[in-house]
């Protein structure tokens, strides 16, 4: 009698795993096989983020989604958008409420296709993409970039930027959530649809921290010595002989296969 005890317990864990996994789509399998032609944010992802250090104040979370085209979603009431806003973090603007984000303030707003991260390169990937799919519709091409573009030239040299092959997007929010963690022996959080439901809406509930690891990365950078006048003289003609040929070909790539699909390409500053 006892032992049907004891597997009662286990056939409802197994029958509540099933089920999650027939009617509940697990965010950490999204990037199970990241994508080799661009960097776009996998649809249907939501998450909340926790703003921490009173940065908006009245707010205490954020509602991150990616809707069914993998733009950022602009939150409720949303219009048609004839433009596209193409870059990284700024573009993307996971810290910005819902209908505040720039592209939400256009008139008419801009469908967000910003991932963090991203470089002027995978934004020509992403829109070689977004034009090959025929969707969305739109005329107008909005491209910001500046600061990834630096942080990887001063990471990789020209590695990024004179091989012309797509990088994939990792599942940031699997690394929030170490999703990737081992639990019973070799059995990962990411594996299971029980254990991902609950790591996934116990965070959700909380908010992700998203701001603490950018401020200890910038608390980092801050602490690095300076260049000096003869380093920053280098680093100056570097960034000249090398970064700006490279990156102005890409642009010109850029504005070839806008012009080519009838659109408008305009470039922002930041």
């Amino acid at each position: 009698m006892y032992k049907y005890w004891l597997l009662l317990p286990l056939l409802c864990i197994l029958l509540i795993e099933l089920g999650l996994r027939w009617f509940w789509l697990n965010p950490y399998s999204l990037y199970a096989e990241p994508h080799p032609e661009f960097r776009l944010h996998e649809p249907g992802l939501i998450a909340y983020v926790n703003v921490d250090n009173d940065i908006y104040p009245g707010t205490h979370s954020i509602r991150f989604a990616i809707n069914s085209i993998r733009a950022v979603s602009p939150g409720p009431g949303a219009i048609a958008a004839e433009s596209i806003a193409l870059g990284g973090s700024t573009t993307e603007c996971g810290l910005i409420p819902e209908s505040q984000r720039w592209p939400d303030l256009l008139n008419p707003p801009a469908h967000n296709f910003g991932v963090s991260g991203n470089t002027s390169l995978d934004s020509y990937h992403n829109l070689k993409y977004l034009l090959s799919t025929g969707m969305p519709r739109f005329k107008t091409v909005l491209l910001m970039h500046g600061v990834n573009d630096f942080d990887r030239f001063l990471a990789r040299g020209l590695a990024d930027f004179e091989n012309w092959e797509p990088r994939p997007i990792a599942n940031v929010l699997a690394m929030v959530d170490s999703a990737d963690q081992q639990v019973f022996s070799l059995l990962r959080i990411k594996d299971s649809a029980l254990l991902s439901f609950i790591r996934y809406h116990s965070n959700n509930l909380k908010g992700r921290p998203f701001y603490t690891p950018l401020a200890n990365q910038a608390a980092a950078q801050v602490g690095q010595a300076p260049l000096g006048d003869s380093g920053f003289t280098e680093l100056t003609q570097r960034i000249r002989k090398e970064l700006m040929p490279a990156r102005e070909t890409i642009y010109r790539q850029l504005a070839d296969l806008s012009h080519s699909a009838g659109l408008d390409l305009v470039l922002l500053t930041q």
